[in-house]
Order: C-alpha cells, then sequence, then structure tokens
C-alpha cells in the first residue's frame, strides 16, 4: 500500500516537471506568436477581433507615458501611447488611427504604423511604437512664410506639443477642432517638432495632444486602435508615472510640480534620457 502511495506521488512530481517548461514558454499555441516584451508588466493587452479565438492583432503592453512623480500633466499636454502590435496574419495591415476622448487629436508619425505579415512559419511579427525621429523639415521653419513687415517667431517658438510646428502639408489637421478622433477623421500625421528624440534618435510614433483634463498617473483613459483591416479595438489604457523601468522611455510635455511637492531626486533618469528604450523581448 504504502509502495503505491509513493509511485503515485513520483508520478505526479514528474507530471508537473513535464508540464513546466510549457507554461514558462511565450504561449504559442496553434499560431505562434511573435515574441513580447516581458520586463514591463503594467500595461494592459488585447486583441482585435475582440474576443476571436484567432485574433489578426495582439496589442501588448500598452500604456500611456505619465508625469514624474511629484509633477502633474495639465490641460493642454501631449502624452505619448507606447505598445508592442503583432500582426498575427499572412497578409500585412495598419494602425490608421488612435482615438482618445479625453485629447483634442491623436498624431501619428507618418500617419500611421505598418504592419508587416506573419511569417511563413506563422509567427507573428512584432512592431513597437517607437521610432526613428524624422529630421526636421525646411519646410517647418517659419522663415519665407511671414507676411511682409511681419516679425519672424522666436526661436523654439513653432516646437509646442500641441503641433504648431507642423509643416504646411499638414496644417489642415493639426488645426482641426476638438473631436477631431472621431472615426471619420483620421489622426493627424506628426511632424518632427511635434516629439522631442532623445540620444539615439528614438522618439514615439503616437502622440496624444490637447490633453483635458489633468493627470497625476495612475488614471485609467479609454484609447481606441483603428486598424485598416483587422477592425477596431477600444481598451482603458494605464497612465504609468515616468519613474523606475519607464524613466527611460520619451515624455513629450515637460510636468508641472505639485504644490508643496518635494523636488523630484536628481539621481532619476531625465525625460527622455533613453528614447525609444524597447525591453528585452521575451522568448
Amino acid at each position: 500500500m504504502i509502495r503505491n502511495s509513493r509511485r503515485v506521488v513520483a508520478l505526479a512530481i514528474a507530471g508537473a516537471v513535464a508540464i513546466t517548461p510549457v507554461l514558462s514558454g511565450c504561449g504559442a499555441g496553434t499560431n505562434p506568436q511573435s515574441a513580447a516584451p516581458t520586463r514591463l508588466t503594467e500595461g494592459v493587452s488585447a486583441s482585435v477581433p475582440q474576443g476571436a479565438d484567432a485574433p489578426k492583432i495582439d496589442v501588448r503592453n500598452m500604456f500611456l507615458l505619465g508625469p514624474k512623480p511629484d509633477t502633474t500633466f495639465n490641460a493642454g499636454s501631449s502624452v505619448p501611447l507606447y505598445a508592442w502590435v503583432v500582426n498575427q496574419v499572412k497578409s500585412g495591415d495598419r494602425l490608421t488611427a488612435v482615438e482618445a476622448p479625453d485629447f483634442a487629436q491623436v498624431k501619428i508619425t507618418g500617419g500611421g504604423v505598418a504592419l508587416p505579415p506573419a511569417k511563413e512559419s506563422g509567427e507573428g511579427s512584432l512592431v513597437s511604437l517607437v521610432g526613428d525621429a524624422a529630421a526636421p523639415s525646411p519646410s517647418a521653419t517659419p522663415s519665407g512664410s511671414a507676411k511682409p513687415g511681419e516679425k519672424k517667431a522666436k526661436p523654439g517658438a513653432s516646437a509646442t506639443p500641441t503641433g504648431a510646428g507642423a509643416s504646411p502639408s499638414e496644417g489642415a489637421s493639426a488645426s482641426a477642432s476638438p473631436g477631431a478622433e472621431s472615426s471619420n477623421t483620421p489622426s493627424a500625421p506628426a511632424s518632427s517638432a511635434d516629439v522631442p528624440a532623445a540620444a539615439d534618435g528614438k522618439a514615439p510614433l503616437v502622440v496624444l495632444t490637447g490633453l483635458k483634463r489633468t493627470l497625476l498617473g495612475g488614471e485609467t483613459l479609454k484609447v481606441t486602435l483603428r486598424f485598416e483591416n483587422a477592425g477596431s479595438v477600444t481598451v482603458p489604457v494605464p497612465v504609468i508615472p515616468q519613474q523606475g523601468e519607464y524613466a527611460s522611455f520619451t515624455a513629450v510635455s515637460t510636468g508641472v510640480p505639485v504644490p508643496g511637492a518635494s523636488s523630484p531626486s536628481p539621481s532619476g533618469s531625465p525625460a527622455g534620457e533613453e528614447a525609444g528604450h524597447e525591453p528585452a523581448a521575451g522568448h
């Protein structure tokens, strides 16, 4: 009797050991997915179409970069959206628009983010919403566009976070009234003056501009992503303070100190110190 009990226990332990590698893997399933970032865990994930057994798009670790500790983003500020997007089908797709009711407008560098098709093996293609910052365009400078007798703009006047420095080709979108994030209006392309690049030349590809409320970090805001082929998904996205693992991500606006709060520790990483920092991918 005792011998049989020991045998059952031994078989149970062996079975648990055999299952462990499967649980610790990346969850390939029937449609193997591309590796996903594993270091950052506070973001939200979603699939498109929502609730589908075999989603076309997986959005992983999506978050809005909030202000540094003891600071706040006031109305009018701009906030970058970070995420990793995996296209699971063998045809290309494109992130064409982003909508957020708490912002007046959303700008996407280049007007959209291309999502390459999945590989022949079934492994999805992974795209980060971080890209190379475009070089400033001569057409974005105020010289030559001023009216006779009008003074030239002060240095830096065209680099406001709300997109006032957009190039002429982007003027119509940049001047859109609040509500430009509706499904009938595509997100406005972002110019190089809208998003600061860090030392390595990286910058966020999606920036939400014209904040309509105050943000301290820790809030959750509704964001809708629209894809050319897969459809759309609306997700409650966390606003994560720019600290810890998130300190190296590029910010767009500068936070305002909270009254009575102590100044941020000088040992903290400055905003945008390592723009476009991408965590190590999982296996």
